[in-house]
């Protein structure tokens, strides 16, 4: 794997161990004309001018979603044993496996990779090592959860809806969070970054210059990979919060993935993968998609890729030459695959077709549903407990859970409408980007979502209930729950976030 190293292009980040807190969009329209603006009828699969449309159907996910015009000493742990429902199904999750959907029949506590020859991840370094702020071990430490009463979603005592807290003056000043307000004391807008009482913002991470569309931190590394639309790499060290390294990739970062000593990148028509265990790293690529990979998962001994081309991909490794094969495609839907989740032996894909299809791995991939219910694209797909959770630019958070047939179905819808309502149409402005789920300090489960109105709210699970706001100057794209209480968001300027839960205080 060559690396060049460019520390002069992210500058000198702070320190992730002892410092202080320190203080463009892409996609959508470029150039002139229209034929760089997405079809906002294709999105919605009513266009019916085909190649004589003057607008763009080649439409990255992140595009629609643009449609619109430091940390506090944390130190090394062990591990992380603080109890609560554990999420699972891969990168958006706080774990490789175990999830609780395990009780519908899958297994838990071995990635699924383990058995591929890689080996399984390394185990942390002990507390005080390299590994820095991170600490040891990893949230899928968080306990099993969810085998006791079933959850009630919506069981809450007065959500906060969009509103969040300590909202004192007119909102969050968002000339302020780019650097650029000139009103200081006298501004009538917030100079915070959350109004989440119990987060803080350890440090950003600057250097790409597009949108952030991935982050990845592999088990016991003390270093961490994001993507971005830059056509690049950035290689972070954890425990002094710089850019080590930036590495080219000749296309745009649609997904990152890493698991049990492998790195996956998705790009235009192709999935490159590095063999970090081998010295130096073997490289090689998985050609077949036609169009941007905007998703990776694993699962069941296989590595899935879902592209603009509609399909998901299926690969093994091959434990002779190392390198991973292609041995299937998964069918069905009719617009770009935008996310994958995988647990107890199925495979969840989101797409903008408006659809997610439940494939069983354990029937040759057999499509057995297909969930309706989003109205526009879906974004994200989350496991947390016996549920399946989606969040869609319809700006729905939709939870699905089995019913006595043993189908999911839609058993609550966030926000809430009352008996006979009718939802409000939504604006492009309005959507849901990405989910992942964190545990806060008291090991409570928390399900963390990026809006297109670039904030990041938090939420009680089961309840719904708000218990704040992240703030970004642009939209976030991706989301990762790290191990110790961590949160890294990326944002379409390509700005990395790092977010903390706050200790509870001494009693």
């Amino acid at each position: 794997m060559q690396i060049d190293s460019d520390n002069s292009r992210g500058g000198r980040g702070p320190v992730w161990r002892g410092g202080g807190r320190s203080a463009g969009r892409s996609g959508g329209r470029s150039g002139g004309g229209t034929a760089n603006v997405p079809c906002r009828f294709f999105l919605e699969g009513k266009c019916e001018r085909g190649d004589a449309c003057n607008f763009s159907h080649n439409v990255d996910p992140g595009a629609v979603a643009n449609g619109r015009k430091r940390i506090s000493e944390r130190g090394p742990a062990a591990h992380d044993p603080r109890p609560g429902a554990s999420f699972g199904g891969g990168r958006n999750g706080l774990g490789p496996s175990g999830s609780a959907f395990d009780r519908l029949g899958g297994q838990s506590g071995q990635s699924p990779f383990d058995r591929l020859g890689g080996g399984a991840p390394q185990a942390p370094p002990a507390a005080g090592s390299g590994y820095g702020a991170y600490g040891g071990g990893g949230m899928q430490n968080g306990g099993q959860g969810g085998r006791g009463q079933q959850a009630r979603f919506g069981r809450r005592g007065g959500g906060a809806g969009r509103s969040g807290p300590q909202q004192q003056k007119r909102g969050v000043c968002r000339y302020w969070l780019g650097g650029s307000c000139r009103n200081g004391a006298n501004c009538n807008f917030l100079h915070v970054h959350a109004t989440a009482p119990d987060v803080d913002l350890m440090t950003e991470l600057k250097g790409h210059e597009k949108a952030v569309r991935a982050i990845a931190l592999p088990a016991g590394s003390s270093e961490l990979y994001t993507g971005s639309q830059d056509q690049s790499i950035r290689v972070w060290d954890c425990e002094t919060g710089q850019c080590k390294s930036v590495v080219p990739m000749g296309g745009d970062v649609g997904a990152l993935l890493t698991e049990a000593g492998f790195l996956f990148v998705g790009l235009p028509n192709e999935i490159k993968v590095w063999n970090m265990q081998s010295a130096p790293p073997a490289q090689h690529s998985l050609p077949g998609h036609v169009g941007q990979v905007h998703s990776l998962a694993v699962g069941n001994n296989m590595l899935f890729s879902g592209a603009q081309d509609g399909t998901i991909r299926c690969w093994v490794l091959n434990t002779t030459s190392q390198n991973f094969e292609h041995v299937g495609t998964l069918s069905g839907h009719t617009a770009p695959v935008v996310t994958l989740q995988c647990a107890a032996n199925k495979l969840y894909s989101g797409s903008m077709d408006k659809s997610i299809r439940v494939w069983d791995l354990t029937a040759n991939g057999a499509c057995i549903q297909t969930l309706t219910a989003h109205e526009n694209v879906v974004m994200s797909l989350l496991c947390w407990d016996q549920y399946l959770i989606s969040c869609s630019l319809d700006n729905t958070i939709r939870v699905w859970g089995l019913n006595p047939a043993g189908q999911l179905e839609n058993t609550y819808t966030y926000p809430e409408v009352e008996a006979g309502a009718v939802r409000a149409a939504q604006t492009p402005q309005d959507g849901a980007l990405a989910l992942c789920g964190s545990l806060d300090e008291a090991g409570k489960p928390i399900l963390v979502c990026a809006y297109n109105d670039n904030s990041v709210r938090l939420y009680d699970l089961p309840t719904f209930q708000e218990r704040g706001i992240l703030y970004s100057s642009r939209e976030v794209r991706t989301l990762l729950a790290g191990p110790s209480g961590l949160l890294f968001t990326g944002d379409s300027a390509g700005l990395v976030k790092v977010w903390t839960w706050k200790k509870a205080a001494p009693s």
